[in-house]
This record gives structure tokens, sequence and C-alpha cells, in this order.
């Protein structure tokens, strides 16, 4: 159930950065590209995740797949505090870069759930992928927050996701040890 949270978390970060970087890089106040090419720009993150997934198909059995998951999520950590603190062109072009830090997280979090729900794999794919729900409590979320305080403090709510996810993630790991 613990990497099923984590999950959910997951799913809702790849489609706040999809969303919301949008807005970063179109708003005056923060990229200030306008909407048709911070539109455009926005195919860098999904193709950075889809180059970033096809290096992990090829390449993820030669690293340690839980370093991997931490350094990923404590890059996007990093960028998502940046973004809270900075407003500038070059943050939105970092926070296209996030797409990468994702490509390997979906993959991790799967095997490792499937893995550690042993022989309920069946039942434990079904939960996995109804965690797709993710994808609507954080982006609403961070909406609420862009609305009641601004796009740069919005970007808390990844940077608390990210820590959370890290924190549960670590957490599964050390109790299926101890099974």
């Amino acid at each position: 159930m613990t990497l099923a949270t984590v999950l959910l978390l997951y799913i809702g970060v790849e489609v706040s950065f999809g969303t919301f970087t949008i807005t970063y890089l179109a708003d005056e106040s923060y990229g200030g590209l306008g909407l048709i090419l911070a539109t455009q720009l926005i195919a860098a993150y999904w193709v950075g995740m889809f180059l970033g997934r096809l290096l992990f198909a090829k390449f993820g059995h030669r690293v340690n797949r839980h370093g991997l998951f931490t350094l990923a999520c404590l890059v996007a950590t990093m960028i998502s505090l940046t973004a809270l603190f900075e407003q500038a062109a070059w943050v939105g072009f970092l926070l296209l870069l996030v797409g990468l830090c994702n490509a390997t997280l979906y993959p991790i979090i799967y095997a490792q759930a499937l893995q550690a729900s042993g022989k309920h794999s069946s039942q434990g794919a079904a939960i996995l992928i109804m965690c797709s729900i993710g994808g609507v409590i954080l982006p609403f979320a961070q909406a609420t927050l862009i609305d009641e305080l601004s796009l740069s403090t919005s970007y808390i709510a990844p940077v608390i996701a990210y820590l959370t996810m890290t924190i549960l993630y670590w957490f599964s790991l050390k109790k299926s040890d101890k099974s």
C-alpha cells in the first residue's frame, strides 16, 4: 500500500509539471514566452520522459535503482525549490528537465510494488493502475495554491510530494527487508 501511495504521488507530479510548466513559461512575470511558444516547448518535457524511459529500459539493470530513485526525486525537488524562489525564463527551461527525473520513477516504483505484492501480484497491479487518480489530486492542489497565493509558491506542492515519495519508498524497502 505504501508503494501505491508513492505511485499516486508520482503520477500527480508528472501531470503537474506537464501542466504548470506551460503556465510558468508563458506568464509575463516568469518565463514571458507567450502561450504558443510555451505550449510548443512543453513537448521537451514529454520527450525527456520518453528518452529517459528508453535509456532506463536499456541501462536500468546496470544502476542501483534505489539510489537512482532517490537521486531523481532530489534533483526534481531542487528544481521545484528553484521555481519556488526564482522567477525567470531559465527556471522554466529547468522545469522541463524534470521530465528526465520523472522518466525513471514510474518503472522503479511499479517494479518494486509488483515485487512487494508477491503472490498477490495481479491484485497489486490492479491497485497500481487505479493510482492514476493521483494525476488529479496534486494538480488540483497546485492549482489551488496558484489561485490563493502565486504560481511560484505553488511549487511547494511538488517539493512536498517528491520528499514524501522518497521517504515512503525507503520505508517500504525497510519494511520488505524485515519480511
